[in-house]
């Protein structure tokens, strides 16, 4: 069930309109019952966004050690590729043309190429973009989906893939439609947000005293859950073939290791989280892994929700 707090007051903010459930800085969240989903108002231009990530975000990534934070992970990144892909090629019945929407330095498709994949890729981080073309010798293009879908021959695709775009955009829905458009008939798209205001969140918001630490304008315009990315992409003409969620992190929260702000802790959390799934995967028991993944994606649960469609018929 969606996250509305007692006495919310309504606000509007040209044609989004709905409860306010939250504010940080010139941003309030609403749940808006034009669009189906939660976001800010009001929801910054393109060039304001264009200004902040040239700005501040992209900072972050500028740093030297970038890449090799990507790295440090890369043995279990490939387990959860190796997951994915088979999920992928169950459904289509072998490999096929991915194309990955904001895919960093080009792991996944790194993953997918060795697969027998034909990968392509656009990521908007020229730091990012330049590592998967020079150090992996990936076919990736610096532009956003919109930008490159300009360009034209882009193509049709078997999958198209978006780990942590839906989250950035100023309109969800449009992008939806260009990768409706951009699917082979039997195609699959991938889909995996934040699960935010879920109710580990809101229990420790609420009745803990956490800041509602997963606000964060104007990185991330929109704010999804299970229940709103599922019923978006149905709206939006297609069919969940698969739904499922990642491991809980608020559960330490829960249980006392607090690792809002502190990196150190949130690592070890992590490592834990790792070591549990790697127990799993050594006895052979991905089926169960993912089993409990699906049933808490039932009661709203896990920090990111993973969705697998395809167009519906």
């Amino acid at each position: 069930m969606d996250y509305v707090p007692q006495n919310a007051t309504l606000a509007t903010w040209r044609n989004h309109t709905g409860p306010v459930l939250d504010a940080k800085d010139e941003f309030k969240v609403i749940d808006c019952a034009t669009c189906g989903f939660k976001h800010v108002i009001p929801i910054p231009t393109e060039n304001e966004l264009a200004t902040f990530y040239r700005e501040k975000f992209y900072l972050i990534e500028r740093k030297a050690d970038y890449v090799q934070r990507q790295q440090r992970d890369l043995d279990w990144w490939n387990r959860v590729f190796h997951e994915r892909f088979q999920r992928f090629e169950k459904l289509l019945g072998g490999s096929g043309r991915v194309l990955d929407v904001g895919c960093g330095p080009g792991f996944f498709l790194a993953h997918g190429r060795e697969r027998g994949w034909q990968t392509l890729g656009i990521e908007p981080s020229e730091k990012a973009a330049t590592y998967a073309q020079d150090q992996l010798g990936l076919d990736v293009h610096q532009l956003t989906l919109d930008e490159f879908s300009q360009t034209g021959g882009i193509g049709q695709f078997d999958l198209v893939y978006s780990h942590g775009v839906l989250e950035h955009l100023r309109d969800p829905i449009a992008y939806l439609n260009q990768t409706r458009a951009i699917l082979r008939s039997g195609g699959l798209a991938f889909i995996s947000v934040a699960n935010d205001y879920n109710p580990f969140q809101t229990i420790l918001w609420e009745h803990q005293d956490y800041p509602n630490w997963w606000l964060v304008p104007p990185e991330h315009i929109n704010y999804f859950d299970v229940q709103s990315v599922t019923e978006l992409m149905e709206t939006q003409g297609f069919e969940i073939v698969d739904c499922i969620t990642t491991f809980p992190m608020e559960l330490f929260l829960l249980m006392g290791d607090n690792y809002v702000g502190d990196d150190r802790l949130g690592s070890e959390c992590h490592a834990r989280r790792k070591r549990f799934e790697a127990a799993l995967d050594q006895a052979d028991r991905d089926d169960l892994k993912q089993n409990i993944y699906r049933a808490l994606a039932s009661l709203g649960l896990g920090r990111q929700v993973e969705i697998i469609a395809r167009l519906a018929s």
